[in-house]
């Protein structure tokens, strides 16, 4: 479960609001192990793993979503036989091309 936090002081002075998730223990203390140990706080250390995690998932779905569109725009496709004889000759004499 999660929420943001709209009425926090910060959400109306800042860019940043409040957000509270629930997390397992074990992770939270590692989290706040590792934070007593650097300069960084929780916070940041959170705000860095969601901003690479989100850029690393928007861009896979765009991929995945170009890929659904040109397929029903009516593009290419291969079976699975043609694709994997294409793969199994990879670096034999008799490579074969790539299907399509």
């Amino acid at each position: 479960m999660s929420s943001i936090d709209e009425e926090s002081d910060l959400a109306h002075t800042t860019d940043m609001v409040s957000l509270t998730v629930e997390l397992p223990r074990a992770l939270v203390e590692r989290l706040s192990e590792l934070a007593s140990r650097t300069t960084w706080d929780m916070s940041r250390y959170v705000s860095e793993a969601l901003t690479g995690y989100l850029h690393s998932h928007e861009r896979e779905l765009a991929m995945t979503e170009a890929t659904i569109a040109e397929l029903d725009a009516g593009g290419p496709t291969y079976s699975h036989e043609e694709a994997m004889a294409w793969m199994e000759s990879w670096g034999t004499p008799d490579e074969l091309p790539q299907p399509g």
